[in-house]
């Protein structure tokens, strides 16, 4: 039953500039709505809205509802039709319906006692769980949250009235808090949208920026679901996106640090050629993201190009010319060329920012994004700051995996066991057992893939897998491995569940891109994770144990806690026995 649904309709049919409460009553078997509005008069005004859906409002000169603030379509009613026998009262008339028994036919009582506004009550078809009554209140609490009337849901209030509220941007058309809007609202991060007080939609951060809560004041354009604003219709909207945009880019010059939402908002306003960001601002403000996450300015390459420092942060070439390439963000190849100070590497979500991505050539792609970045425009003029003529032709595009062709070690290599040392040895015997239990849980004993695990070298990976036969190690990270602390094997865990989950070459960059079958793999795997990484854990605590007799203080420590832990346990299991014995 989508109740939810069917009541955020009839509670926007039934807010109106003159009702000053709603009051619903929601049991698992009834709903009540009660409305104190003026209600319907006269028979003909009964007539001309019951027996036609989709009734007009009569509108103003501006295409707004006279009569009413929400329920512009008139639809909401049968929403509550289809979910049980309605019996609506209003002034001196009394209506039911049942569409099981009495399809489209109605029955309509006059001459009662004059009862103002509206009731509205359900007998509904299917009943409800508690959980879904308790549910669906809050649902509707949250969608109306902001509402300026009372809503009343079970005896208590739920919502708040946003004039009573303090609020970070308030102007003739709206509210805005820049708040995550899951500490206001109820639908995690982005934009929250509301039309006066009810939901529409979410917004992506991304839009203009910023995220929080947006609220109109006065009444916005939407498609006949009512859950997404017509943008090109409304000029409300209009207004208020221009001034979300505004304080977007205002927010974004302020801040020393960008998110990423709001360093994509700001390329993308400084590319969309509105005029929103000038070139000047983007030149100074570190908004292009690289591929370990960190932010650049364009002027931040610029002085890379005029440094003179002995230890530049980025070598030039055999020209003497920065090199800039761009890299999936995380790409192990390019941020090794980045840790070689050979180039810089942004995340190639750039070249969707600077709207780019389009053209199919990598080499005029990437001279696209420079010409972007230095200022030149569509003629090949220089923008201002006056220096930008010395900035293009300084900053060229690389491919930045030719810049690796020299690297020893680039190439992924496996040691034999005999080349393991005894702290890999202990490593790989308790490492198995993760693989081994995962392994298991994915596909069954009998069915299991038995890959190897191995320790090999690369200055690239830290672990990698052919996605068939082995999962290898690199040397340097199982060195560093504290394998006494428990909070270690789960990251070596989480390694093996992620390799796991690959069926092709980790290796091939192109090749072992995240499907959405790998993440659900993954996402499964992880399940069976905490055991199988704290069984590791104690074998090697065991293995410490018997060796040298003797464990370092904090692997005492976590074996005195699990033994608290099984002493619990085993008194909790005792409690039933003892009880059924007496």
């Amino acid at each position: 039953m989508n109740s939810v649904d069917s009541y955020f309709r009839m509670r926007q049919n039934g807010i109106e500039p003159s009702r000053p409460v709603i009051e619903l009553t929601l049991t698992t078997s009834h709903l009540k709505i009660v409305d104190y509005g003026d209600g319907l008069r006269t028979e003909d005004e009964i007539l001309d809205v019951w027996e036609t859906f989709g009734t007009p409002h009569e509108e103003d000169d501006l295409g707004r509802a006279k009569d009413t603030t929400f329920g512009k379509f008139r639809m909401g009613r049968g929403q509550l039709f289809a979910f049980g026998r309605n019996t609506w009262r209003t002034r001196t008339f009394e209506m039911k319906t049942d569409l099981k028994t009495w399809a489209r036919e109605y029955d309509l009582t006059t001459g009662l006692e004059d009862h103002p506004g509206c009731t509205v009550e359900v007998e509904l078809y299917d009943a409800l769980s508690l959980r879904a009554v308790q549910d669906t209140a809050d649902e509707i609490a949250k969608m109306a949250q902001y509402i300026n009337i009372d809503l009343v849901i079970n005896g208590k209030k739920r919502n708040i009235d946003p004039a009573t509220m303090s609020w970070d941007i308030e102007t003739d058309d709206v509210y805005i808090s820049k708040r995550n809007s899951s500490s206001r609202g109820h639908h995690g991060s982005g934009l929250a949208i509301y039309q006066q007080g009810v939901f529409v939609q979410q917004m992506s951060g991304a839009r203009f920026g910023i995220e929080g809560t947006v609220i109109s004041k006065g009444e916005l354009q939407l498609n006949w679901a009512r859950n997404e604003v017509m943008e090109n219709e409304c000029t409300t909207w209009r207004r208020i996106k221009g001034f979300l945009k505004a304080e977007g880019i205002a927010a974004a010059t302020r801040k020393s640090r960008l998110t990423a939402l709001e360093a994509r908002n700001f390329v993308e306003e400084f590319s969309g050629g509105e005029g929103g960001v000038p070139y000047n601002t983007f030149f100074e403000t570190a908004c292009l993201p690289d591929v370990t996450g960190k932010m650049w300015s364009a002027q931040q390459l610029f002085k890379l190009i005029h440094s003179n420092a002995k230890t530049p942060r980025i070598l030039r070439n055999e020209e003497g010319k920065i090199m800039l390439g761009f890299a999936p963000r995380g790409d192990r190849e390019a941020e090794k060329v980045m840790e070689m100070r050979r180039a810089v590497v942004l995340d190639s979500a750039v070249l969707e920012y600077l709207r780019v991505d389009h053209i199919e050539n990598d080499s005029a792609r990437g001279l696209a994004a420079i010409r972007a970045i230095t200022g030149l425009d569509e003629e090949g003029k220089t923008r201002p700051p006056y220096y930008s003529d010395r900035f293009h032709g300084e900053l060229v595009w690389c491919d930045y995996l030719c810049l690796l062709e020299d690297v020893d070690g680039r190439e992924y290599h496996r040691f034999s066991v005999d080349e393991f040392t005894s702290r890999e040895e202990d490593f790989i015997n308790c490492a198995r057992q993760i693989l081994t239990s995962l392994d298991c849980h994915l596909h069954g004993w009998m069915e299991r893939e038995n890959r190897a695990l191995c320790i090999g070298s690369s200055a690239l990976s830290d672990s990698w897998t052919d996605g068939c036969s082995y999962i290898a190690f690199n040397r340097d990270f199982v060195a560093g491995l504290k394998m006494g602390l428990e909070r270690d094997w789960f990251e070596v865990g989480l390694r093996i569940a992620r390799l796991l989950a690959y069926k092709e070459d980790s290796t091939k960059r192109s090749d072992a891109e995240e499907s959405v079958e790998h993440l659900q793999t993954y996402a499964e795997l992880t399940k069976r994770l905490p055991h199988a990484c704290r069984h590791a854990y104690q074998s090697f605590v065991t293995l410490m144990s018997r060796r040298v007799g003797k464990l370092t203080k904090t692997m005492q420590a976590n074996v005195f806690k699990e033994a608290e832990a099984h002493a619990a346990s085993m008194c909790v299991y005792a409690e039933p026995e003892a009880a059924l014995t007496n």
